[in-house]
């Protein structure tokens, strides 16, 4: 990652003009998928996709378009590797369905009989918290609380620990709130149970029966890969390329059990087969059928879907009801990459989506297609209009901050500098540089200009190629005797304590 909460909008359909015969519901929607998925590529600015679309246990549909790395002229195809980012909390949530068909584990065991030093907030919440509420982001914590410590160069158990100084925002198991730092936890017990590591358990169970020969969970893994997408994002209008020392390369395998495995979409189609056949592939049962298809389950519900009026948390999948049809799926975004898996497990129908850019809809879009046309939904004119407004107006560049220009901070820079400590996401460090005030986080080694805004003690924090969700306002606040003593993110506001106490 940086982790971030993905927002998924309605995605409608382009539908092309059809021929005079009529067609199959599933060749009108490739013929559809085939016609469109590179002009839509196109009109979202993405550099790269791959796409494939399995029935039964049959890939029936296998193409990809564009380059791996926007700057260079290597082609995207089925081997090349990306980070699958959010949908690696199903594989989390996998292992942990073969330690239940083990009999080494049981979703209504309570985390701290496995982990201890397991701690929220709420003493009471920490004692009654069990193994399914780890999966079904039903924690009582604000959104994709504490993700913003990955940008600290914190280590995954200090992000784990972390959650004990993060005050809920409703009650435990009232509402849905998508997590990431959760999913650790899970991985923390699969470990216990299996007597491996997760990424071990990964490639022993996962990864090798299901022939995922590209697969890996780790940094080293993803740039060993020869073929591999390149991280893209948009800053300032301009598609950019991250290059590989990029200092927060590393943050989507920090959440591991989260976010943190890559693979290709020739790893991913055995993956996607291997659900929708109920834990079979290639005649062997990798995965207990009933463990497997209980993930599938609807528990946590939140809300309108990427296609449906109504949709639910599972567990490390999301269900949602379609007028007459269902879809199990769930998406992810690193902070270059995007993916989607998704299927019908009634028609036994489903799709991966890879692409090497952050924060687009084109793996929802193709999903759109997909399935909108194989169950002949929605007019085709109104989707082609709808669909192009939605590509065009996503490109649209945000506006920039207002700054005032040339603003003069409240004080001298001097007074602001120093250390500045939150127990949740570590160290902000302050510092003064030929005249510019610099920060840096935690133990990463960058520093990031201060801008006064104009307004008292208040600057703005502008993190590129990191989080655009991240950048905002710092402000400094002083004791009566006029002295700095803390400082507060503001962005921090949405997912954790913003309070960083000066040391």
């Amino acid at each position: 990652m940086p982790v971030r909460c993905l927002v998924l909008l309605l995605a409608l359909v382009l539908i092309p003009a059809g021929p005079a015969v009529a067609m199959e519901p599933l060749d009108k929607a490739l013929a559809a998928l085939n016609e469109n998925a590179d002009l839509l590529r196109k009109e979202l600015g993405v550099p790269g996709v791959a796409v494939a679309v399995v029935q039964g246990d049959k890939v029936v549909f296998k193409k990809c378009w564009g380059l791996r790395n926007a700057g260079a002229a290597d082609l995207v195809d089925p081997d090349t590797v990306f980070q699958i980012a959010s949908i690696s909390k199903s594989f989390t949530t996998t292992l942990a369905a073969m330690e239940m068909a083990a009999g080494r584990l049981s979703p209504k065991d309570k985390v701290v009989s496995y982990r201890p030093s397991f701690k929220l907030y709420d003493p009471w919440v920490t004692k009654e918290f069990m193994v399914e509420d780890l999966m079904a982001q039903r924690s009582g914590l604000a959104p994709c609380a504490g993700d913003y410590q990955l940008l600290f160069g914190k280590a995954r158990n200090e992000v784990s620990d972390a959650l004990q100084y993060i005050p809920p925002v409703a009650s435990f198991r009232s509402a849905y709130a998508y997590q990431n730092v959760p999913f650790i936890e899970t991985g923390y017990i699969v470990e216990q149970t299996s007597k491996q590591t997760w990424e071990q358990n990964l490639y022993t169970r996962l990864f090798a029966p299901l022939g995922m020969t590209s697969a890996s969970a780790d940094l080293k893994g993803f740039l060993g890969s020869k073929d591999r997408a390149a991280l893209h994002q948009v800053q300032h209008g301009k598609l950019v390329a991250l290059a590989d020392d990029w200092p927060w390369m590393g943050v989507a395998y920090i959440v591991g059990p989260a976010g943190g495995i890559n693979a290709s979409l020739n790893d991913m189609i055995p993956y996607l087969t291997m659900h929708m056949n109920h834990g079979k592939y290639n005649g062997a049962q990798v995965v207990d059928a009933g463990r497997l298809d209980d993930l599938h389950r609807p528990r946590t519900p939140l809300g309108g879907g990427i296609l449906g009026r109504q949709a639910f948390y599972c567990q490390g999948f999301l269900w949602e009801e379609c007028n007459g049809y269902t879809l199990v799926w769930h998406n992810g975004g690193s902070p270059g990459h995007k993916s989607i898996l998704i299927f019908d497990p009634d028609a036994r129908l489903g799709m991966v989506v890879l692409s090497n850019l952050l924060e687009t809809q084109l793996p929802e879009y193709l999903a759109a297609i997909l399935f909108r046309i194989y169950h002949n939904q929605q007019p085709p004119a109104a989707l082609v209009q709808d669909l192009h407004t939605r590509a065009l107006a996503s490109r649209q560049t945000a506006p920039e901050p207002a700054l005032q220009a040339n603003a003069k901070p409240s004080r001298p820079l001097a007074d602001y500098v120093g250390e500045y400590t939150s127990p949740v996401y570590g160290t902000l460090h302050v510092t003064l540089d030929s005249g510019t005030l610099m920060v840096a986080l935690g133990r990463v080694p960058v520093r990031f200009p201060l801008v006064s805004t104009g307004a008292a003690d208040t600057f703005y924090l502008e993190l590129p190629f990191v989080d655009d969700d991240a950048s905002g306002n710092v402000t400094f606040y002083a004791d009566r005797n006029a002295k700095v003593q803390s400082a507060v993110l503001e962005k921090f506001r949405e997912n954790g304590p913003p309070l960083f106490t000066r040391n």
